[in-house]
């Protein structure tokens, strides 16, 4: 991975923790869920995936606080109001992870479309 990826990796993972760590203040603080913020979180991170499709290395600081958000959403979980939703966030996070760990990106799965490997 060249200068210019690795700078670009690291401003996707910084709006990413941006992002993620402003949707779940809300969610620990207010117990409000605001779609819209988890949706730029999970962009910038659908973005971070794209950008290591091929790279054999992954920062271990951001695969920690990927998975640290999901254990927040599964705990948070219990005490939320709608108890499905925040499970259902963590899934999507959770799936994008182990497309990270597969080398994959969120649009290398297209719904029923076979995969051909």
């Amino acid at each position: 991975m060249n200068h210019t990826a690795t700078r670009l990796l690291n401003s996707q993972i910084a709006a990413f923790s941006c992002e993620i760590g402003k949707f779940l203040q809300k969610v620990q603080t207010t117990r409000t869920l605001d779609v819209a913020q988890f949706g730029r979180a999970e962009t910038a991170l659908a973005s971070i995936a794209d950008g290591l499709q091929h790279n054999d290395l992954v920062p271990k600081g951001f695969l920690n606080e990927l998975r640290t958000a999901v254990r927040i959403l599964r705990a948070e979980n219990e005490h939320f109001g709608d108890r499905r939703q925040l499970g259902q966030l963590a899934d999507r996070l959770d799936y994008i992870f182990d497309l990270i760990l597969m080398g994959e990106i969120p649009g290398d799965r297209v719904p029923g479309k076979p995969r051909i490997i």
